[in-house]
């Protein structure tokens, strides 16, 4: 199977497919089993049978022919589907056959259609995903029926051994699983198996039944009437698909509720709230108790909800608290490869993010202009350029992806990140991640420098990341080829928890004494001779309030020639205070990689205020592509 992309005007729906040869040089004869064709914009896609040869001396001689799609005719509304396959782990389990679907629904059927697959593709272990275009099929849980998978038993590894299927409506969200037992598919057993779904999830919510983990934070309140060694603690979290029911909180066995203390319980197996609007707790101890907050994550669907208490519990007394709402931020997500051989991956990357406060819950990390997909548990591959311009997770490649509009976990503490196992070379070895909040520009480190692959090491996947602790620490901030800048960055200090409530710092700075985003960077090439350069310019601020991260500025042709003075705008930088240094730098790519800077300026916009950062130097292989330039108010 030969698969190609171009660029093309929409035609809509498809239906007919013209298709042919030239009949030149030898051995032009040519038998055509199918197309398929998929617009990769939308997600429909069209099988064109044919199978019939394309030859002047057989068959009837045609060299060119007019192909029917396999949804021509139908002129009703569609459903765009994504379609996931896992097949089995046993060995041998993967095949070399073409595999077929068939989705029979409530008021339609769909196929037998052939799943358009690269090579490489049904290995075992694998994840493989498909864009399907049917008819409506009905609504509701009751619009898929069942759901038929097959092959026709050609090539040297047939034999198919199918672990289950997820279909996804692409609009509504609405899931169906399918298990298959880890059948196996072949001309003994039958090359067709036939399941109807033994799970299903609404839109916008788990599946239904979901029995869920909840996660309480409960923060008391900084004077003596937060003390409380005897009695019980229920909460109960109320959502707009039901309530978990009163639930204990155990008291501490030694010291019960201190002042200023964070107490954290696990939940388990209760009932899916959907969201959370209201907590209600209560207290049965014989003295007043002073509560400050209560933070509810549900992990197993990632909704969270925050409640400020804020008052003394009389005993026996149970009140219902409303949500606070939190303001949406966004993050910045750099995550850097190793330079072993073999280190980038194929597979599709996802994280979460945990904090204080929560989890951003799982999210795929794409590239610029890349459709969101799916954020359940295998999200869309990042395919395109990334925002660091070149391929994603490659080898000692850093990449850069914003995740926006997610809720404001807090103080950052742990990220899980892990991918599916798909594509040709799914393993990867992750050197750090490296997250920054935009809006208030905390930034946090979280080592790896280990495997993420099924035939290496421990065969994880995924993996929790600790973040690092930067008391004064030395942070990587490695550029993205050869060279390695190392720069030391004193945070500021961290808050207490047993003096301060754990968000008291947050919501300082949602009251608005964080700095305005956005800055403007000038570099400028000096006038000397083969002073320009053709490789990848990035750079770093390095503030008293953090670091910008690094970022590569995106060049047209002409740009950071002799003498010239190259502009861009970044009105989303975090506001990063006072700047002490930039880290500037290419990446060594090229033959006129060397680059001699005469200075750098930055302007914070919305203040206006300047520095200047002078050079007057190479930046080239012996200085490993990477100079550190002190600031110089101007």
């Amino acid at each position: 199977m030969d698969v190609f992309e171009f660029d093309s005007r929409n035609v809509g729906k498809m239906q007919k497919l013209i298709i042919g040869h030239d009949n030149a040089g030898i051995g032009a004869a040519w038998h055509l089993a199918r197309v398929v064709v998929e617009n990769l914009a939308t997600g429909e896609s069209a099988t064109f049978e044919c199978n019939k040869w394309f030859a002047k001396n057989k068959d009837d001689g045609l060299i060119e022919r007019e192909l029917t799609s396999d949804m021509a005719g139908f002129t009703g509304p569609t459903t765009n589907w994504k379609l996931t396959i896992v097949t089995g782990s046993d060995f041998g389990a993967g095949t070399d056959a073409d595999v077929v679907v068939e989705i029979h629904g409530a008021m339609a059927n769909f196929g037998p259609h052939l799943l358009a697959a690269q090579k490489g593709a049904f290995e075992d272990g694998m994840h493989d995903v498909f864009s399907l275009t049917t008819p409506v099929l009905g609504e509701g849980e009751s619009a898929v029926k069942e759901i038929v998978l097959g092959h026709n038993n050609k090539g040297m590894g047939a034999a198919w051994q199918v672990e289950s299927a997820e279909l996804e409506n692409m609009k509504t969200e609405e899931k169906w699983y399918f298990d298959f037992n880890n059948v196996w598919l072949d001309a003994k057993r039958g090359l067709n198996a036939t399941r109807t779904p033994f799970k299903y999830k609404p839109p916008g919510g788990l599946p239904q039944g979901t029995m869920c983990n909840y996660r309480v934070e409960l923060t008391t309140g900084p004077d003596e009437d937060s003390h409380m060694e005897k009695g019980q603690v229920f909460v109960n979290a109320m959502g707009h698909k039901g309530e978990t029911g009163r639930q204990s909180l155990e008291i501490p066995p030694e010291t019960g509720f201190m002042p200023g203390r964070i107490e954290a319980y696990m939940l388990h197996a209760l009932p899916d709230t959907g969201s959370l609007r209201q907590l209600e707790i209560g207290q049965t101890s014989t003295e007043p108790w002073f509560v400050q907050e209560v933070m509810v994550l549900n992990e197993t669907s990632g909704v969270q909800g925050f409640f400020v208490v804020a008052r003394l519990l009389h005993p026996n007394e149970y009140i219902t608290i409303d949500v606070k709402e939190l303001a949406a931020v966004d993050y910045q997500v750099e995550v850097k490869t190793t330079d072993r051989f073999n280190s980038g991956t194929s597979a599709r990357v996802a994280m979460s993010i945990y904090g204080d406060l929560g989890s951003t819950g799982r999210q795929p990390l794409l590239g610029e202009g890349e459709d969101t997909g799916s954020t359940g548990t295998l999200p869309k591959m990042c395919t395109d350029k990334c925002s660091t311009g070149t391929t994603s997770f490659s080898r000692n490649g850093l990449d850069t992806f914003t995740l926006r509009q997610m809720t404001d976990v807090g103080r950052m503490k742990e990220v899980e990140i892990g991918h599916d196992n798909t594509g040709i070379a799914p393993g990867w070895h992750l050197e750090w991640v490296r997250v920054t909040n935009l809006a208030n520009g905390a930034t946090a480190l979280f080592p790896c420098r280990q495997w993420l692959a099924k035939n290496e090491a421990d065969k994880k996947t995924t993996r929790m990341l600790d973040m690092e602790e930067e008391t004064g620490s030395t942070v990587p901030q490695g550029p993205i080829a050869t060279g390695t800048a190392i720069v030391t960055i004193n945070p500021p200090p961290s808050i207490s928890a047993a003096s301060t409530p754990f968000t008291s710092t947050l919501l300082r700075k949602m009251g608005g004494t964080v700095g305005q985003p956005g800055y403007r960077v000038t570099f400028n090439t000096s006038n000397v001779v083969m002073a320009g350069t053709n490789a990848p310019v990035f750079f770093e601020l390095i503030g008293e309030n953090g670091s910008s991260g690094t970022i590569l500025a995106r060049a047209t042709q002409s740009q950071f020639s002799r003498g010239a003075s190259d502009t861009y705008v970044y009105p989303r930088l975090p506001f990063l205070g006072e700047l002490l240094q930039i880290r500037v730098g290419t990446t060594g790519e090229g033959m006129f990689a060397n680059w001699h800077v005469r200075t750098v300026e930055v302007l914070h916009v919305s203040s206006n205020e300047r520095w200047t950062f002078p050079c007057h130097n190479w930046i080239d292989k012996k200085t490993g592509w990477v100079r550190v330039l002190a600031a110089a108010k101007g």
